[in-house]
């Protein structure tokens, strides 16, 4: 069962990038990123319709709408950059309109949101990382004058927030950062030991070759012996 899965999952990783260890291993560990995501959305989404119903607010949709077509793409296209903001893209769209109705800066989804400059950082660039920070940071902004106009609406959304609730949020929000931290570095040793293979089997095949130069160039000065030892003779 478990082999059958991961060759579902690695059928998604494009053939073509297996020449270059740094982007097949990236592409690799997007693929993973996208399951892994979607198991997150899924269990979140039981745990708010069977338990935690004061969350009903967050639109998981998105995340079993635009996460397999994420997928898709990633595997159609062979972009990285663009599958990674895809999935904060998504992220976005799930937890945006949840934290303006679950509390605002109150809002422990505030907290998730964190996550989407993290992933888009590790996982589609550095400049990516920073455009998704300035939108988080953009998203504080509106929320700081927002609760400035009327501040008892949201300590009022909150109210019905219960321990066993935000202790249920925080713990899988560890898990999930503590997994996206997970997946990033798992790709990063792997693309190392794939990058120190390569260079070990470049080193060979030099090897190879100078011996087959070393033994021509003696074959060489044989016959150059031997075309001496001819004249003398001529």
């Amino acid at each position: 069962m478990r082999k059958k899965l991961l060759e579902y999952i690695h059928s998604f990783v494009p053939k073509d990038d297996e020449a270059n260890p740094a982007i097949y291993w990236r592409t690799r560990m997007l693929v993973y990123l996208h399951f892994f995501f979607l198991v997150a959305v899924i269990i979140m989404a039981l745990i708010t319709l069977f338990a935690m119903h004061a969350n009903d607010n967050v639109p998981f949709i998105f995340g079993f709408v635009f996460l397999p077509f994420s997928l898709y793409l990633l595997k159609r296209y062979q972009n990285p950059t663009y599958s990674g903001n895809l999935i904060v893209l998504t992220w976005f769209a799930i937890l945006v309109p949840a934290v303006f109705q679950t509390g605002g800066f109150y809002s422990d989804n505030l907290l998730w949101l964190l996550i989407a400059p993290v992933v888009a950082m590790l996982f589609a660039g550095k400049k990516s990382g920073f455009w998704w920070l300035g939108g988080v940071i953009g998203v504080c902004v509106v929320l700081f004058f927002l609760h400035l106009e009327n501040d008892d609406l949201y300590k009022s959304q909150i109210e019905n927030f219960t321990p066993d609730y935000y202790l249920t949020s925080y713990v899988l929000f560890a898990v999930v950062l503590l997994g996206v931290v997970w997946i990033f570095e798992y790709g990063q040793e792997s693309t190392i030991k794939a990058l120190e293979e390569q260079k070990n089997l470049l080193a060979k095949h030099q090897m190879h070759i100078k011996k087959q130069m070393d033994e021509l160039r003696a074959a060489q000065r044989k016959i150059e012996e031997t075309n001496k030892q001819l004249e003398q003779f001529a």
